[in-house]
């Protein structure tokens, strides 16, 4: 929003969901996309003064949506899509290689035994991409009469991506209720989100293998099954990318409430808590792959980024004739915990457990 600030700080802007502020910009990929009605962008001082120095690179206000007065409604939204490359490098074919090959004094006729064949093209980049297909549901209740109301919502999501063996899957729910009394004059709202994330992640060393592998390599071998080709800069990609296990699990708890209190006609005092669990799941495991040589390896990670959050808060309105007069006062809580644990290990005598046992790995490569 703002753009570079500072040579060591963040640069990523502030969230507020619902009124509540996230502890860390990348749970925004854990709100419920059904669930989202509105972004509001903060970016002058005078609009993120309320927030301090953490508003200095912009805030993003996500509104969800609320239930409303009437009888109980059930909606459904969903979508699917289809993901596709539209472009990909343009990459030497067989006889370009050989000719750039003789160029440099190299005889082609002494090519390995992965060649293909004169003349027949490999293209090892669209090996590793796909057309991905990917669906989104939510189904929602919502309902309530002049002073209550609720909405609750279910949302699943698959998408794969568009390289291969990658891909998120996402189950959430969501709850928030408000309630208002004293003629109006009390209202408490509250809210509840739960989601759960899984995702298969890309290993990069596979784009720079797709690129600069020749074209002359035969991707699958004659009975169909992949190439386990192997050079001293390069591997089979695919076989690489299906068969390394890269994957994190996510899940996010977020429980929130607001209570204010219209003092007077133009004063409203409130009160406002939150409580945030995030946790985070590793898992990496490298096997032996045919012709590649390499050490099997495996790890798993564990990480709770969880806060606290409170604040006191008086709003001040007063309108006299064209002019409006507002005055606000915060006193903020906030306490956050964090900790992480990490395991590895290496030289496993067989690949079925990946890393599932990394007791068993040989203590002298560690």
């Amino acid at each position: 929003l703002r753009g570079q600030t500072s040579l060591s700080g963040g640069q990523s802007p502030l969230l507020v969901l619902d009124g509540v502020i996230l502890d860390d910009v990348s749970q925004i990929s854990n709100i419920l996309p059904g669930d989202i009605i509105s972004y509001d962008v903060l970016k002058d001082a005078s609009a993120t003064a309320i927030y301090g120095s953490r508003g200095a690179n912009g805030v993003i206000i996500i509104n969800t949506r609320k239930g409303r007065s009437g009888r109980m409604q059930v909606d459904y939204a969903g979508f699917a899509s289809v993901a596709k490359v539209a472009r990909t490098p343009s990459l030497l074919s067989t006889p370009e290689f050989y000719t750039e090959a003789e160029k440099l004094g190299v005889d082609p006729s002494t090519y390995d035994s992965y060649n293909s064949g004169a003349g027949v093209t490999n293209d090892w980049v669209n090996a590793i991409l796909r057309t991905a297909y990917s669906h989104n549901h939510t189904v929602a209740i919502s309902g309530g009469t002049e002073n209550f109301s609720y909405r609750g919502s279910v949302n699943y999501l698959n998408n794969d991506g568009i390289v291969i063996h990658t891909g998120k899957e996402q189950l959430g729910l969501r709850f928030n209720a408000e309630q208002k009394a004293l003629n109006g004059k009390l209202t408490i709202q509250l809210g509840v989100v739960n989601t759960a994330t899984d995702r298969e992640l890309v290993n990069r060393d596979i784009f720079n293998w797709a690129n600069v592998i020749p074209p002359y390599i035969r991707i699958k071998q004659a009975d169909g099954t992949d190439n386990p080709v192997y050079q001293y800069n390069y591997q089979n990609p695919v076989i690489y990318q299906n068969s390394v296990l890269n994957a994190v699990k996510e899940k996010l708890t977020l429980e929130y409430a607001t209570v204010n209190y219209k003092v007077f006609k133009d004063l409203t005092a409130g009160v406002t808590g939150s409580l945030s669990k995030f946790n985070t799941q590793g898992s990496y495991y490298l096997p032996v792959i045919p012709g590649a040589g390499n050490l099997n390896s495996g790890r798993k990670t564990n990480s709770n980024r969880d806060s606290k959050k409170g604040d006191i808060h008086l709003n001040y309105l007063k309108i006299i004739g064209k002019h409006n007069f507002t005055a606000t006062g915060v006193y903020e809580y906030n306490y956050y915990t964090f900790d992480e644990f990490r395991a590895a290990g290496k030289g496993f005598v067989v690949d079925a457990n990946t890393n599932n046992a990394l007791q068993n790995g040989n203590a002298s490569l560690n």
